[in-house]
């Protein structure tokens, strides 16, 4: 069960980091529309 929950755990961190980092690209991108 421990197994499953490392993953689980950077699966959530990822996603919590990734809008951060991608945050200015992505507004940068919608302008760019």
């Amino acid at each position: 069960m421990n197994k499953l929950i490392y993953p689980l755990i950077g699966a959530l961190m990822l996603g919590a980091t990734l809008p951060v980092l991608a945050g200015p690209d992505f507004q940068a991108i919608e302008q760019g529309r």
